[in-house]
């Protein structure tokens, strides 16, 4: 086989992506009106290539907490804590992790209702 203008090289690169494993579940400790600031809900989206891209939607103002976490191959997984500081106004109100990655068709949205429960003094 004969090229007419000389040998040539060429480059390309390929990215590979993995869809992220989701999962969503809800605090250690239960949500007690007027008690300690807590971990309401954990959103984790698991081995995924590149990270995946965790928000939180809420009708209560409390504070996320990302952690990243490297894996084999490039894979990362991502858990986001929601942290707040439970009330009884926020009885049945909504919290809602959405799940953004380029591997997914389309955003995932997983809903929360708030359970607090009433501190009696006794």
């Amino acid at each position: 086989m004969s090229f007419p203008y000389g040998n040539t090289q060429a480059w390309t690169t390929v990215t590979v992506m993995v869809e992220p494993k989701i999962s969503m579940s809800r605090g250690a400790d239960p949500l007690i009106d007027g008690g300690n600031e807590t971990v309401v809900a954990v959103c984790t989206a698991e081995n995924g290539k590149p990270a995946a891209e965790i928000t939180w939607v809420s009708e209560v103002f409390g504070e996320p907490v990302q952690i990243l976490t490297d894996k084999p191959n490039d894979c990362v997984t991502v858990e986001n804590r929601y942290n707040w500081k439970p009330t009884r106004f926020a009885q049945g109100k909504q919290l809602t992790c959405v799940i953004r990655h380029p591997a997914l068709e389309s955003e995932i949205r997983i809903p929360f209702t708030l359970d607090v429960l009433r501190k009696y003094n006794i």
